[in-house]
C-alpha cells in the first residue's frame, strides 16, 4: 500500500479518536449538568463551541453552574457565576505572577480596604479601587469570599457581566446538592442578593 496512504488514514483515525474521546467527555459533563438542573430546578443551556452550563433563575438573579473541561496545562473548574453586573472589575486571589503582571502593566491596580487580615491574604485587583473598597466594606461579603478560598475555590473574578467564583480541579463531592446549595447561598451574599 501506498505510504502516502497510510499516513492519511493514520491521521484520519488519530483526529477521530480525538473527536470521539471529546464528545464522550462532554457528554458526561452533559449529564453532570442535566442532574444538578434537575435537582436545583434549573436548565441546562447548551451553547454552540462553547459547552453547556446550568441555569437558574431569569433577568438579575440568574445564576449559571459551569464544568469547565480542563486541558494538558490546565486543570479543570467548577465556575458559578451570578449574573448580576457589579459595573467595575474586581480579582481576588492569592497573589501569583500573572496577577502582579496586569498590576505591573497598569491594567489593574492592588486594592487595601483597610481590613487587617484581608489585605493580607488576598491580593485584591480592580480597574476602580474606589468601588472595590466600597464593595467589599461589607463584613458579609469579606465572609464570603473567605468561605471560598476556604472551599478551595481559587478565584473570585467581578466585572460588567457577573460575578464568578473558579475552583479548580473539582470532584464529584463538589457537586452534591448541599454543597452546592451553600456555594450559590454565599455567591448570592457576594453578589448582594441576600
Amino acid at each position: 500500500m501506498n505510504p502516502i496512504i497510510n499516513i492519511v488514514l493514520l491521521f484520519v483515525a488519530m483526529n477521530a479518536a480525538a473527536f470521539f474521546l471529546l464528545w464522550w467527555l462532554s457528554q458526561r459533563r452533559r449529564k453532570k449538568l442535566e442532574s444538578l438542573a434537575s435537582r436545583l430546578g434549573g436548565e441546562v443551556v447548551s451553547v454552540f463551541l462553547a459547552g453547556a452550563y446550568v441555569r437558574l433563575g431569569q433577568g438579575p438573579d440568574e445564576v449559571w453552574i459551569k464544568l469547565i473541561p480542563g486541558g494538558k496545562n490546565q486543570p479543570n473548574y467548577l465556575e458559578l457565576q451570578c449574573r448580576s453586573p457589579l459595573g467595575f472589575n474586581l480579582s481576588i486571589s492569592r497573589e501569583n505572577r500573572a496577577t502582579r503582571a496586569l498590576e505591573r502593566w497598569g491594567l489593574l491596580k492592588e486594592v487595601k480596604i483597610g481590613a487587617p487580615g484581608f489585605d493580607e491574604q488576598y491580593l485584591i485587583l480592580s480597574n476602580d479601587p474606589a468601588q472595590a473598597m466600597m464593595f467589599l466594606q461589607g463584613p458579609g461579603r469579606r465572609e464570603a469570599v473567605d468561605y471560598f478560598f476556604r472551599q478551595g475555590f481559587t478565584a473570585l473574578l467581578a466585572g460588567k457581566e457577573a460575578v464568578a467564583v473558579r475552583k479548580p480541579r473539582y470532584r464529584e463531592a463538589d457537586l452534591e446538592l448541599g454543597t452546592i446549595r451553600a456555594h450559590l447561598e454565599q455567591l448570592g451574599r457576594l453578589a448582594g442578593k441576600q
